[in-house]
């Protein structure tokens, strides 16, 4: 869960040209050691400049990632020409606040009060 929120505000925050931050969304996300991430990446693009690999992921991980795109797409200031890099980190975020609200998707896995 933490690492989830550190990752959630490196984009927000806009470190994330320091590291590689889709390759640690995917590993931190799927739960994948660093090489399995990569080749992920490498199968299905990088969730932090493609928007529709963001889905993808979100979809990986139980969590409906159409509905995620067209809450970015929503945004004015998103759906613009040569957008996809800001759509896809928009998308990255609404999927690790997701995740990190509602766990792993599985209800019986949400936080007992």
């Amino acid at each position: 869960m933490i690492a989830l929120q550190t990752l959630r505000n490196a984009l927000l925050r806009g470190e994330h040209y320091a590291q590689d931050i889709g390759l640690a969304t995917v590993s931190a996300i799927l739960e994948l050691p660093q090489n399995d991430a990569e080749k992920w990446i490498n199968l299905y693009g990088n969730p932090r400049l493609d928007p529709v690999s963001a889905v993808f992921l979100a979809i990986c991980a139980s969590i409906d990632g159409g509905i995620l795109l067209n809450t970015s797409l929503n945004r004015e200031e998103l759906a613009v020409e040569n957008a996809r890099p800001k759509l896809a980190e928009d998308v990255l975020v609404l999927l690790l606040t997701s995740l990190i609200v509602f766990r792993s998707g599985n209800p019986d896995e949400a936080p007992v009060n």
